[in-house]
C-alpha cells in the first residue's frame, strides 16, 4: 500500500546544511570531528573570514564593474560604428541618386528640346524660331554654370544618338574653372556601350556605367580619378531617340565624407560588386595585388549572413588582432539590383579593452594593500574581545555531554556577566524540560520512539512495547528499518531526510510486530537538532480506521460511477443554501457551465427571477426531499430551456443534501408552441392564405382571405383558385408559376385578381408546394397581400430616405449625391460653384424657451426663405438641427457667391412671426468655393463648415468665405459697387466693338457693342467684374440704357461717315428684359438716331430667357414688332427648353465660345456644334459662332453651314476710333474689309 507523507508545519524547526546531507551523519560529537580546525584560535578564524569576504567582495565588484564598463564601451562603439555606416551608406546612395536626378534635369532643359526640334527643321526651331547655334550657345552657358556650381561634376556632354555619336555640346572642369569646348574641337564619343544603353531607356530613366577613369583629353592628368558616368536619352519630336546627355562626376568627391571623416580608430573600405577594392586605408584602389575584400574579411560578408543581420556588427579575427566590422551592399541602380558597392568599416577590439585593463590592475593593487591592513587590525581586536569567551565555551561543551551541573566560570565584564547568567538559567531549564518529556512519553497511550540520525532506536515507551510485542531492550538494539513491513532502508532514509528538511511530518506506513504480523500505523515525527540530531515519533494504530475508510471509498465509487455516467444532467446541492455540491458531465455539457462555475453558483442562479419564489416554495413544501416540477433554466450562452426536475434527499454527515435528475423538455415545448403558433399565424395572419389539395381544389382559407376577397370558405371550398383571376394577368406568368412550382416547389410574383364585389386589385403572391415524407405533393399553400398600400408606403419611405420630414428639404444623404453631380457638371462647364453652410443664431435659446413646436415652425420658415433665395438650379438641404446648406451652382464668377450669401443672410435675418409673436434670429454663413476651396464634396462641406464657425466667431449674423483671398474679393466687390455708382455720374464707361463677318466671303456684316469701364486708377475693367454687381444693385438699367443709346449713336455715326456697318448687336441683361420700360427705351433710341428695322439686334442669354419664359416671350414679341432683331447668346450653356425656344421670336442663335474652342480636338464639342447648326437650320435661324481663332475652326463651321463668325481671327474688341482707322486703311486695299 502506497505511503502518504504529510508535513506538520507547526512543528518545523530550522536545520543545518550538514544535517541535510546523505548518507545520514553519525552521532559522534562535532567538536571532536573538527578538532584540527578548532585548534586555530577563533579570533584568527573570524579575522581571516572577514578579510577573505571583503577581498572577494571587492574583487567580485571590481570584475563586475570592469566587465560592465567593457561591455558598455563595446556596445557604444558598435552602436556608433553601425550608425556611422547606416548614415554614410544612405549618404552615398543619395549622392548617386542626386546624379541620376541631375542628368534627367539637364536632359529636360529647353535648349536641348530646341536643338532636337531644330535638327529636323533645317536648323530652325519651329516653336521659338531659334537656330540650332543659338540653342547650342544657351545650352553651353547652362552646362558651364552647372559645372561651376557643382565642384564634383567633371564633364557634361550632349551627344548625338545616331551615326558616330557626334558631340553636340561639351563642357569640362579644368581646375576650379569650367571650360566650354568649341564646336570645332568636339569629337565623336567613344563610349558606345554607355550611349546605346541610355538610348534603349525611356525618357526619365538613367543608365549608370561602371566606375572608370575618364578618357584622357586635353589638359587631363595621366592618372585621372575614378568617375561615375550617367546618361539619359533625349527624344526627337517624332518620338525617336535624338541624343544622350552624359555627365562625369568625380567619385572621390562623393566618397570623401564617408571614407575619411570617421571616428578615431575606424578604417573604411569600399569595394565593387566583384569584390575588388575601390578604397582601402593603406592600399591603392584597384591595385593588382589588392585582395578581394570578401577573402580578407569573410565574416563581414553580407551575402553569407542571415537576411536579418545583413547590416550588423561582426567580430573578425585577423593576424593583427580582433576587429569589429560592419558592412552592407549599397544598391545604387534600382533597375539593376546586381549592381552595388560594398561599404564597410573596421575598429580594433584592442582599442576598446586596453584602457579598461590598466584601470582594473591599479584598483586590484590598492584593494590588496588595504585588505592586509584590515586583517591585522581585526586579529588584534577580536583576540582581545574573545578571550573571556573561551572559558564559557568549555562549560558549554560539558553541558552538551549532559553534565547540567557543570559549574560556570565567573565573568566580570558587564556584557559577559549577562551571558553567564543566561547560561545558568538555560542549564536549569533544560534539565526541567527533559524530566517533563520523560513523564509525557511514559504516560502517552500512543507508542513513542526516539532515533538518532542513523535510524537507531534510542528510546521507547511502554505503549511502543505493547504495540510491537518487543521488550525495551530488544527495541533499543534495532533500527527503524527493522520495523518496516514493506519499505527498503533507502526509502526510509529518504523519508527521514525529507522530514529533517521540513522540521517534522506525518507518515502512514505498516510496521511488522515481533510475531510477524503487520499493523497499520500513523506516525507523527519531529526533528530536534541536538546532539547531532534526534528524531521523535508518536505512533498510533489505525488498522480499524483503515477498514472504515475502505468501505466508504467503495460506496462512494459506486455512487460516483452512477452519477458520472448518467446521460441525464444530475446535480447534488445543499438543501439549505441551495449551493451546488457536485454536477455530472452531462450537466456540464447540457448547460455549458464548467464544473468550477457550477460549484460557485446556487440553484437560484439557474432560474429566471420570476421562477425563484415558486422554486423556494416547492422546496419548502417537500420536507421529505422528494419533489418534481417543471422549471425554466438558463444556460451559459444565455438560452432558456424548459426542464422537469426530480429530487431526492440524501443524508450525509455534512447535513441535508438533495440529488436532482433533470429532463430537458424544451424541444417538446417548442413543438407545442410551434403548433399553436402556426394555428394562430394561419388564423391571425394579416396576409390572405388559402390551401388547396393536390388537385388544386381549395380546402381551407383564413379570415384575412375573406376580408381581402369577400369570399367565405363555403363559397370557395372544392373550387379552383382560378375563380379569383381577373383576366389582367398574362398567361405567361401562370405558365412560369406552374413551371417554378414543379421545378423548385416555390413561386412568388405579382398577380391581378378580382374580389367578390367585382373590383380588381394587384397582389403579391407566394405559393409553396407541401410534400409528405415520401416526397409526394399533398397540398399547395398560397399567401398574398394587396400591394397597393405597400407601393404607396415604399414611395413614402423613399421620400423620407432622401428628405427632411420637418422642412421638406433634401437631407444629408441626398445632398452628398446632388453635390457630387453639381461638382461634376460645374467642372465640365468650367464654371464656379459655392457651398454655403448656414447655422441659425440663438436657435437653441428659442427652442428651449418657447418649446420645440415653435422651433419646428422657425425651421420650416427658414427652409421656405432659403428656397426663395436660391435659384431653380441651386440645392437647398437641411443637415439636422438648425444647420442648412445652400449650394449655388453655375456661377459665372466666384464673386457671385457673395450676392447670394448676402441675400440669404438678409432674408433669414428678417423677423419671424410665429404664433402671433415676432421672433428674431440671424444666420452665420460660411462659404466654400469650387474649385478654389475644394474639388470634392467632402472638402467643400468641411471648409464651408469651418468658415461658418469663423462667421460665428466674428460676431454672428455675417458671411465668411473660407479663404482670406475670397474675403478680400468680397471686400473688393463692395468697393466696386461703391465706385460703380460714381462711374455712371462721371461717364467712365466706354464701348468696344467686335466685328461679325459672313462665313464664306468674310465680309463685314455687323458689330457687337461691348461695354468697358475705364477706371481712373484700376485701368480698363472688364464686364465680368462689374456687370453682375450692376445687375444685383439695379444699376444695370441705367447702364444698359446708356449702352443702348451710345451703340445706336455710333452706328448712325459710322453710316454717316460711309463705313459699311449694317447692324449693331447689343447685349440685354435679365433686369432690362424684366423692366416694363424696356420697349419705350428701345423705341426712343432708334428714333433719336434715325435707325430703322433690322439696324439693331438685341442679344439675350438662354438663362435670361428661361428665368420667366412667358414674360420673356411677351417682351421679345413687343421688341420684334418694334423692328429689333433678336438673338440668343451663349446658346447651349443654359437650361433651355425647346418647347419655349420655338416660341421665342428670334432670328439668330449665337454658338458659345466654349464649344468652338475645342471643336478641332474634342469630338463632344464638335458633335454639339454640329447639332446646334443643324437645329438652327431646321428652324430657319441664323447662327453666329463666337470665339473663332483658327483656320481649322472656321473651316469646320463653314462646312456645317454656319452663317456668321466672330472672334480674334477677325479682330479683337476695340474702340470705335480703332475700327474707323482700320476701315479707312482697308478702303485703299479692298481685298479684306476687316483687315
Amino acid at each position: 500500500m502506497a505511503d502518504r507523507l504529510r508535513h506538520d508545519q507547526t512543528q518545523r524547526a530550522p536545520t543545518t546544511a550538514r544535517q541535510r546531507l546523505a548518507p545520514l551523519p553519525s552521532a559522534r560529537d562535532p567538536m571532536q570531528r573538527h578538532l584540527k580546525i578548532r585548534s586555530i584560535p577563533l579570533s584568527l578564524r573570524i579575522a581571516a573570514g572577514a578579510v577573505t569576504l571583503i577581498v572577494l567582495a571587492a574583487l567580485g565588484l571590481l570584475n563586475l564593474l570592469s566587465a560592465d564598463q567593457l561591455a558598455r564601451l563595446r556596445s557604444a562603439h558598435e552602436t556608433a560604428l553601425l550608425k556611422t555606416h547606416e548614415h554614410n551608406s544612405e549618404a552615398l546612395r543619395t549622392s548617386i541618386n542626386g546624379i541620376r536626378a541631375s542628368v534627367v534635369f539637364l536632359a529636360g532643359l529647353p535648349p536641348i528640346s530646341g536643338i532636337a526640334r531644330a535638327d529636323g527643321n533645317r536648323g530652325i526651331d519651329p516653336e521659338g524660331f531659334e537656330t540650332t547655334e543659338r540653342w547650342r550657345q544657351r545650352l553651353e552657358q547652362i552646362f558651364a554654370r552647372y559645372v561651376t556650381t557643382h565642384p564634383d561634376y567633371q564633364q557634361i556632354r550632349f551627344v548625338s544618338a545616331t551615326g558616330r555619336h557626334r558631340e553636340l555640346v561639351r563642357v569640362e572642369r579644368r581646375g576650379d574653372a569650367s571650360v566650354v569646348i568649341p564646336a570645332g574641337a568636339l569629337q565623336s564619343a567613344t563610349e558606345s556601350d554607355l550611349i546605346l544603353g541610355a538610348a534603349a531607356l525611356n525618357p526619365g530613366n538613367v543608365f549608370l556605367a561602371d566606375l572608370t577613369t575618364p578618357a584622357k583629353g586635353a589638359g587631363e592628368a595621366p592618372n585621372a580619378p575614378l568617375t561615375i558616368r550617367a546618361a539619359t536619352p533625349v527624344l526627337s519630336p517624332d518620338g525617336g531617340v535624338f541624343g544622350v546627355v552624359i555627365v562625369h562626376v568625380a567619385f572621390d568627391h562623393l566618397t570623401d565624407a564617408i571614407l575619411n571623416n570617421l571616428p578615431a580608430g575606424v578604417s573604411a573600405f569600399l569595394a565593387r560588386e566583384d569584390g575588388r577594392y575601390l578604397y582601402t586605408p593603406t592600399a591603392t584602389p584597384d591595385a593588382p595585388t589588392a585582395p578581394a575584400w570578401a577573402r580578407q574579411f569573410p565574416a563581414a560578408n553580407p551575402a553569407t549572413r542571415p537576411a536579418k543581420a545583413r547590416t550588423a556588427v561582426a567580430r573578425v579575427d585577423t593576424a593583427a588582432g580582433a576587429l569589429l566590422t560592419v558592412g552592407s551592399q549599397v544598391h545604387f541602380d534600382p533597375d539593376h539590383r546586381e549592381r552595388y558597392l560594398t561599404l564597410f568599416y573596421t575598429l580594433p577590439v584592442a582599442a576598446i579593452s586596453d584602457g579598461v585593463s590598466q584601470s582594473r590592475n591599479m584598483v586590484i593593487a590598492g584593494v590588496s594593500a588595504g585588505s592586509l591592513l584590515i586583517a591585522a587590525l581585526l586579529v588584534w581586536m577580536i583576540r582581545r574581545a574573545f578571550q573571556p569567551l573561551s572559558h564559557l565555551a568549555r562549560a558549554g561543551e560539558a553541558m552538551a555531554q549532559g553534565q547540567y551541573d557543570t559549574p560556570l566560570p565567573t565573568l566580570l565584564d558587564r556584557e559577559l556577566r549577562g551571558l553567564g547568567q543566561a547560561f545558568t538559567a538555560m542549564q536549569v531549564n533544560i534539565a526541567q524540560r527533559e524530566a517533563e518529556f520523560r513523564a509525557v512519553t511514559a504516560t502517552s497511550p500512543d507508542a513513542f520512539w526516539a532515533l538518532d540520525m542513523g535510524g537507531r532506536i534510542l528510546d521507547v515507551n511502554k505503549a511502543c512495547e505493547r504495540l510491537l510485542g518487543y521488550s525495551r531492550d530488544e527495541l533499543l538494539g534495532l533500527r527503524l528499518s527493522d520495523l518496516e513491513a514493506a519499505k527498503t532502508p533507502e526509502e526510509i532514509r529518504a523519508q527521514i531526510r525529507e522530514i529533517v528538511a521540513g522540521g517534522g511530518g506525518l507518515i502512514i506506513t505498516d510496521y511488522r510486530r515481533r510475531d510477524g504480523s503487520s499493523v497499520s500505523v500513523e506516525i507523527t515525527i519531529s526533528h530536534w537538532p541536538i546532539s547531532g540530531g534526534r528524531l521523535f515519533g508518536f505512533v498510533r494504530d489505525i488498522t480499524e480506521r483503515r477498514c472504515v475508510e475502505e468501505a466508504v471509498r467503495q460506496s462512494e465509487a459506486r455512487y460516483r460511477l452512477l452519477f458520472a455516467n448518467s446521460p441525464q444532467p444530475m446535480w447534488l446541492f445543499d438543501e439549505v443554501s441551495l449551493r451546488f455540491i457536485d454536477v455530472n458531465d452531462a450537466a456540464v455539457s447540457h448547460y455549458g457551465f464548467s464544473r468550477a462555475d457550477f460549484l460557485a453558483m446556487t440553484l437560484i442562479d439557474l432560474h429566471p427571477v420570476r421562477d425563484v419564489p415558486r422554486l423556494i416554495k416547492t422546496i419548502e413544501e417537500t420536507p421529505s426531499g422528494r419533489m418534481s416540477g417543471e422549471f425554466q433554466h438558463r444556460t451559459q450562452d444565455g438560452r432558456t430551456i424548459d426542464a422537469v426536475v426530480w429530487t431526492e434527499r440524501i443524508k450525509t454527515g455534512a447535513g441535508a443534501e438533495r440529488i436532482a435528475l433533470i429532463h430537458d423538455i424544451s424541444e417538446r415545448k417548442r413543438t407545442e408552441q410551434s403548433l399553436r403558433l402556426y394555428a394562430n399565424i394561419f388564423e391571425r395572419s394579416g396576409e390572405a392564405i388559402l390551401i388547396t389539395d393536390m388537385r388544386n381544389r381549395i380546402v381551407s382559407i383564413n379570415p384575412a382571405f375573406t376580408e381581402l376577397t369577400g369570399y367565405t370558405l363555403d363559397e370557395v371550398r372544392d373550387k379552383d383558385p382560378k375563380m379569383l383571376a381577373s383576366g389582367g394577368t398574362a398567361p405567361e406568368i401562370y405558365r412560369a408559376m406552374w413551371q417554378a412550382l414543379q421545378e423548385s416547389g416555390f413561386w412568388q410574383g405579382e398577380l391581378v385578381d378580382r374580389r367578390r364585389d367585382g373590383s380588381t386589385y394587384p397582389k403579391w403572391a407566394a405559393i409553396s408546394v407541401i410534400k409528405n415524407d415520401a416526397g409526394e405533393i399533398t397540398h399547395y399553400m398560397a399567401s398574398f397581400t394587396d400591394i397597393s398600400d405597400r407601393k404607396a408606403a415604399e414611395e413614402r419611405i423613399q421620400y423620407l430616405a432622401h428628405h427632411d420630414d420637418l422642412t421638406g428639404l433634401i437631407n444629408r444623404y441626398s445632398l452628398e449625391h446632388r453635390l457630387k453631380q453639381a461638382i461634376n457638371s460645374t467642372r465640365r462647364e468650367g464654371r464656379n460653384l459655392a457651398v454655403m453652410f448656414i447655422d441659425m443664431d440663438r436657435f437653441k435659446l428659442i427652442n428651449d424657451t418657447l418649446g420645440h413646436h415653435v422651433g419646428d415652425k422657425l425651421l420650416q420658415e427658414v427652409a421656405h426663405r432659403l428656397r426663395q433665395c436660391g435659384r431653380e438650379s441651386d440645392i437647398v438641404a437641411r443637415l439636422g438641427g438648425d444647420e442648412f446648406v445652400l449650394v449655388a451652382t453655375a456661377l459665372n464668377a466666384p464673386a457671385d457667391a457673395l450676392t447670394l450669401a448676402r441675400d440669404a443672410r438678409e432674408s433669414l435675418a428678417r423677423p419671424y412671426l410665429l404664433d402671433g409673436t415676432p421672433l428674431h434670429s440671424s444666420p452665420s454663413i460660411g462659404v466654400a468655393l469650387f474649385p478654389e476651396d475644394g474639388t470634392d464634396a467632402d472638402s467643400l462641406m468641411k471648409n464651408a463648415d469651418t468658415a461658418m464657425y469663423h462667421a460665428k466667431e466674428q460676431g454672428r449674423n455675417n458671411v465668411q468665405f473660407f479663404t482670406a483671398a475670397m474675403n478680400a474679393a468680397a471686400a473688393e466687390r463692395v468697393a466696386l459697387e461703391t465706385e460703380l455708382r460714381a462711374a455712371l455720374d462721371a461717364r467712365q464707361f466706354t464701348l468696344h466693338y467686335q466685328p461679325q463677318v459672313e462665313t464664306h466671303s468674310q465680309q463685314l456684316q455687323a458689330v457687337e457693342a461691348l461695354v468697358r469701364w475705364q477706371h481712373p486708377t484700376r485701368g480698363l475693367v472688364m464686364p465680368m467684374s462689374f456687370i453682375p454687381i450692376a445687375e444685383e444693385t439695379g444699376l444695370i438699367e441705367t447702364l444698359g440704357a446708356w449702352v443702348l443709346d451710345e451703340a445706336c449713336r455710333q452706328l448712325a455715326q459710322w453710316r454717316h461717315d460711309g463705313h459699311p456697318v449694317s447692324r449693331m448687336a447689343v447685349n440685354l441683361s435679365a433686369c432690362q428684359l424684366r423692366s416694363p420700360e424696356l420697349i419705350d427705351h428701345v423705341q426712343a433710341a432708334l428714333a433719336r438716331h434715325g435707325l430703322g428695322t433690322g439696324d439693331l439686334e438685341l442679344e439675350i442669354t438662354e438663362t435670361t430667357a428661361m428665368a420667366n419664359p412667358e414674360h420673356a416671350i411677351a417682351q421679345l414679341h413687343a421688341l420684334r414688332e418694334s423692328g429689333v432683331a433678336l438673338a440668343i447668346d451663349d446658346f447651349g450653356t443654359g437650361y433651355s427648353s425647346l418647347a419655349y425656344l420655338k416660341r421665342l421670336p428670334i432670328q439668330t442663335l449665337k454658338l458659345d465660345r466654349s464649344f468652338v474652342r475645342d471643336i478641332e480636338t474634342d469630338p463632344n464639342d464638335a458633335a454639339i456644334s454640329a447639332a446646334t447648326l443643324a437645329l438652327a437650320l431646321s428652324m430657319g435661324l441664323k447662327v453666329v459662332a463666337e470665339g473663332v481663332e483658327t483656320e481649322g475652326q472656321r473651316h469646320f463651321l463653314a462646312t456645317h453651314q454656319c452663317d456668321l463668325l466672330q472672334g480674334y481671327m477677325f479682330g479683337k474688341p476695340a474702340a470705335a476710333g480703332v475700327w474707323q482707322a482700320r476701315w479707312r486703311e482697308t478702303a485703299r486695299q479692298p481685298i479684306d474689309p476687316i483687315l
